[in-house]
Formats: structure tokens, C-alpha cells, sequence
């Protein structure tokens, strides 16, 4: 019989207009496969990242910029965003070095979380 179970999905939007900031994203995406924490929770998704698949727009101070973006999302089960909240800051720091390694510092990496239901068999 189906069920539900609560969960918490994190969506990452990480920049990847040029060649440096998609190779961060790559690394992004290995760190993310390889991490413990993500394996338990059994999946990640993420949109193509050449080209990027996703468009974005930001307010640039006197006019709309745009962002060519990678999508990925995470799904924990069981996990509420608050408690996720150490997780997320270790991870924002990690994007952040890892952005910053292929000297493509960021202002800003949008993380964001959104409550759901999965059904489970």
C-alpha cells in the first residue's frame, strides 16, 4: 500500500554561462554523488549543464540581468528544512570554494528548500 513521507527538497541554481563556472558545476554535481549525506538520501536530480537548460533574471542595480543556470535538486526524506540548516551552510561554503577555485566568485548561490510529500510504496 502507498504512503506518504514528509521530506525536504533543496534546489541549488548554479551559475554556468561560460566555460569556468560549468566546470564548477560539474564539480558540484561529483561532490554532491559522492557525499555520504546524499547517497542516504538516494537521489539527486540535475538539468543539462552544456548548454544549461535554465535561464534567470536578477536585478542588476539599473537593469535585468541574465543567467544561463544548472538546476539540482535534492530530495531528503524524513528531514525538515530547519534541520537541514547546518547541512545546507557546510554546503553554500562548499559551492562558494568550489565557484571560487575556477576564479568565478559568486555574490550570491540561491539554495532554497520546499516541503513535500513523497509516495512510497
Amino acid at each position: 500500500m502507498p504512503r506518504l513521507v514528509s521530506a525536504t527538497r533543496i534546489q541549488l541554481v548554479c551559475p554556468a554561462g561560460n566555460h569556468d563556472p560549468r566546470r564548477a558545476t560539474y564539480r558540484i554535481i561529483q561532490h554532491l554523488v559522492a557525499e555520504e549525506v546524499v547517497q542516504s538520501w538516494g537521489a539527486l536530480t540535475y538539468s543539462i549543464a552544456d548548454p544549461p537548460a535554465f535561464l534567470g533574471q536578477f536585478w542588476g542595480g539599473d537593469h535585468w540581468e541574465t543567467d544561463e543556470n544548472v538546476l539540482i535538486s535534492l530530495d531528503a526524506p524524513g528531514r525538515s528544512a530547519r534541520s537541514l540548516l547546518p547541512y545546507l551552510t557546510e554546503l553554500r561554503d562548499r559551492l562558494n570554494e568550489i565557484y571560487r577555485s575556477v576564479d568565478q566568485p559568486q555574490k550570491a548561490l540561491w539554495i532554497t528548500t520546499h516541503s513535500l510529500r513523497i509516495v512510497l510504496d
